[in-house]
């Protein structure tokens, strides 16, 4: 079966007209027609209906003409990588990523990559975590590196755990809570608790008030729509609040950051995931990209 045959297939798929399939694939008509038959007893199957005008596929036409599209897109890309490595190009795979939480793991990637895969070349994008949703759901990115997502999202993806990222309490230098290292739920009843607004970090904020949604007056305190705010207004001496660890490396010489200690302290870590599309991985160039960002992830981590 040749990869032309499947071109002339899938044109009269698309066009449902044997002659203009032909003129689109620079073939006769009957030449077209004799290539679809070689086709069918290759299978033993009939994908064209006859007589039938305008053509209609068979259960089995039906079928095969995803599968056919499927093998085509492949040989295609395939022939892409071939060419890009002769001519001493890269492929380039888009990686989304949440500037905060997943920025120090590029450097890591890009090395990663060199030693071990270095027919790709990483593309980092940096988005909000708004933009990482929908840029993955339109495949303008491969992956996404960034943290847990809502559920409709989350179902759409597989995912590779990174790292759990921790969860710490900002106060101001000045506060009677910076002299501890940690610190029970009970010593913030009375706090000004700030945190993300619902449209900045709607997890986040969902995942805090599960913890401290019973403090009291929890709901009516200040909310931010970016973190660094929030942070100043914590330096100033406006209320307190809860930040990925992350952020102790930007702010830890103008801010204290404590720990938060309970019988239960797994609640107070916020998941880094590698994400990619479901989909992708019927696909085996995007699958085959997804293996190499898995393992470079996995190895990172470790």
């Amino acid at each position: 079966m040749r990869i032309e045959h499947l071109e002339e297939f899938l044109a009269l798929v698309d066009t449902r007209s044997f002659s203009e399939a032909a003129v689109l694939c620079h073939v006769s008509q009957s030449g077209l027609s004799k290539h679809i038959a070689a086709i069918e007893t290759e299978l033993g199957a009939e994908l064209v209906k006859r007589p039938s005008n305008p053509p209609e596929l068979t259960r089995c036409g039906m079928s095969f003409a995803h599968d056919a599209r499927v093998i085509v897109n492949e040989y295609l890309a395939a022939v892409g990588r071939i060419e890009a490595i002769k001519h001493g190009a890269e492929q380039q795979v888009v990686l989304g990523y949440w500037l905060p939480a997943a920025r120090s793991y590029i450097k890591s990637l890009n090395a990663w990559m060199k030693r071990n895969a270095s027919h790709f070349k990483i593309k980092p994008v940096s988005l909000s975590l708004a933009e990482i949703e929908t840029a993955l759901l339109n495949h303008s990115i491969d992956a996404a590196l960034t943290i847990a997502q809502d559920d409709v999202f989350e179902n759409q993806c597989n995912s590779l755990l990174v790292k759990e990222e921790r969860l710490l309490l900002a106060v101001n230098k000045k506060h009677p809570l910076a002299a501890f290292d940690k610190v029970k739920l009970v010593d913030l009843q009375g706090e000004v608790m700030m945190g993300p607004s619902l449209d900045y970090m709607p997890v986040v904020r969902d995942h805090l008030k599960a913890i401290f949604g019973e403090l009291s007056g929890y709901d009516s305190h200040p909310r931010f729509d970016d973190v660094e705010t929030m942070l100043l207004n914590v330096e100033s001496g406006t209320g307190i609040g809860m930040v990925m660890e992350h952020n102790r490396s930007n702010y830890g010489d103008r801010i204290r950051f404590l720990s938060v200690q309970e019988e239960e302290e797994s609640g107070f870590t916020i998941p880094l995931k590698l994400f990619w599309l479901k989909e992708a991985e019927q696909s085996y160039s995007r699958a085959h990209i997804i293996a190499y960002l898995k393992k470079a992830f996995a190895s990172i981590a470790d």
